[in-house]
């Protein structure tokens, strides 16, 4: 365990930590985000149209192959600048993200090196030649040694070391293709945030996070400063409280779900006939039932010196009382006692005592009684049965003894809105979720201006160009 911990720990170290080789982080400076003005609008920038802004491709290749300086700007979400540095920033930021999910998820490791084959990313000789060297000197003389006595064989930590490197790779892949509109949509949502008054809020959270194993850890994983990482993770405290805003608004009508409900009932809530039925239930238990023990399990805690035909003799002695009492309460209910009241006073279903609903188990099918062990019997009684009848001797299951009413019998037909509403509503809040907070980027987008400046117009797909700045006359 030990040695493939120093193998995967000594990839992690040693992978570049930025796609294409850009430049590391420089020491610790002031932010260089620029608050955009006519003065930072000039000939040639263009004005794009939001919603076309999908995947962009060639950013990093571009920065490292022009050498563009960390204070240019990529281009002006509304009153937000989004440069060079805060591009570099946020790419590390997520590298350091991917780093904490791959480092103890082999699977996800061998994925992403698929992923990479299917897309045709490869290392190329001089990337798994610098990988190999930085990972076998950050081993130092213990991995040497491991080598030398053979408890590491040397082809094997290259192969992971490599594999590693191709995963990184892949990853930073997906990276550069959603990074800049993340950022975008990461600008409307900070700017919103802000208007909001959330910063206070998310700058707690990020102290309750400071405090906190998982800051430590982040703070291993990424070439971001202390400061660098306060700002990121606050921005990411931000962009999540703007979200949850946005979800509040987005509320959940009865009307909308009882629509999904339409869409959906042939499909998901036919159902081929149902029973409603209470019980009265004497416990017996035959076998352990999770924290409930058996007649038996009981006896032999109860009295362990007995002898095992001892005990066997008490627990048909017990049955015999419970059977007797099931007996009893069945007399009693068909005597025309309330029924309900005898559940409510009798039954040793403690929750259903405690509820004092009258011992109803709701509406059930045959197929979902037949489905367990301990109803079947059930199952096999209730289909005799008509409504308002109780079944004439007490039904011996696992877990003891069962007064049956039947209470109610339908024909097929679809389960009521009323029944399944509250098991739609929370997956439906999952998607408009999404959704709302999709269709609120897009309202932005549509509304805020998004510039790129002629720096780096060329990657803007061509369809998403809705007008470029001319020079001025002179």
């Amino acid at each position: 365990m030990r040695v493939a911990l120093l193998v995967s720990v000594a990839s992690l170290v040693a992978i570049p930590l930025f796609a294409g080789g850009c430049t590391q982080p420089e020491a610790k400076k002031e932010s260089t985000a620029v608050t955009p003005g006519p003065e930072t609008q000039k000939p040639g920038d263009i004005r794009v149209a939001g919603s076309k802004l999908i995947h962009f491709h060639g950013i990093t290749e571009k920065i490292n192959r022009e050498r563009i300086p960390e204070t240019a700007i990529i281009c002006t979400v509304g009153d937000d600048a989004i440069n060079v540095s805060d591009y570099k920033n946020a790419f590390r930021y997520k590298q350091g993200q991917a780093k904490q999910m791959l480092q103890p998820n082999p699977q996800l490791q061998r994925n992403l090196v698929k992923r990479a084959e299917n897309l045709g990313i490869k290392l190329t000789d001089e990337e798994a030649k610098s990988l190999l060297e930085k990972s076998k000197a950050q081993g130092g003389k213990q991995l040497q040694d491991m080598f030398k006595s053979g408890k590491v064989k040397e082809k094997d930590f290259d192969k992971q070391v490599l594999q590693m490197g191709l995963a990184l790779k892949a990853t930073n892949h997906e990276i550069e293709e959603n990074l800049l509109n993340e950022m975008i949509n990461n600008s409307l949502l900070l700017q919103a945030a802000r208007h909001a008054g959330l910063g206070k809020t998310a700058f707690n959270r990020y102290v309750e996070f400071k405090h906190s194993p998982n800051y430590k850890e982040a703070l291993k994983l990424t070439t971001l400063t202390p400061n660098q990482l306060k700002d990121a993770v606050i921005e990411d405290f931000l962009i999540s409280l703007m979200k949850e805003k946005i979800i509040k608004k987005a509320e959940i009508s009865d009307k909308s779900v009882y629509d999904v409900y339409l869409s959906m009932r042939d499909q998901r809530f036919r159902h081929p006939g149902r029973f409603r039925w209470s019980q009265i239930f004497v416990a017996a238990p035959l076998a352990d039932f999770g924290i409930y023990p058996s007649m038996a399990t009981a006896i032999k805690r109860e009295y362990p010196k007995k002898t095992a035909q001892e005990q066997a003799e008490m627990v048909k002695s017990l049955d015999q009382a419970q059977a007797k009492k099931a007996n009893d309460l069945l007399a009693r209910a068909l005597r025309g006692e309330d029924f309900a009241r005898l559940a409510n006073e009798k039954t040793d279903d403690a929750p259903a005592r405690a509820s004092k609903t009258g011992g109803d188990m709701g509406f059930a099918t045959v197929s979902k009684l037949n489905s367990t062990t301990i109803f079947r019997p059930i199952s096999t009684a209730i289909q005799t049965m008509n409504k308002g009848d109780i079944y004439p001797k007490p039904v011996r299951t696992p877990a003891g003894y069962h007064i049956i009413k039947l209470t109610d019998k339908t024909a097929p037909g679809y389960l009521p809105f009323d029944e399944v509403k509250d098991e739609l509503k929370p997956r439906m809040a999952q998607k408009v979720a999404g959704l709302a907070v999709m269709e609120w980027l897009l309202k932005q987008r549509e509304t805020v201006p998004i510039t790129f400046t002629r720096q780096f117009s060329d990657i803007v797909p061509k369809d998403g160009i809705l007008q470029q700045r001319v020079p001025d006359s002179k």
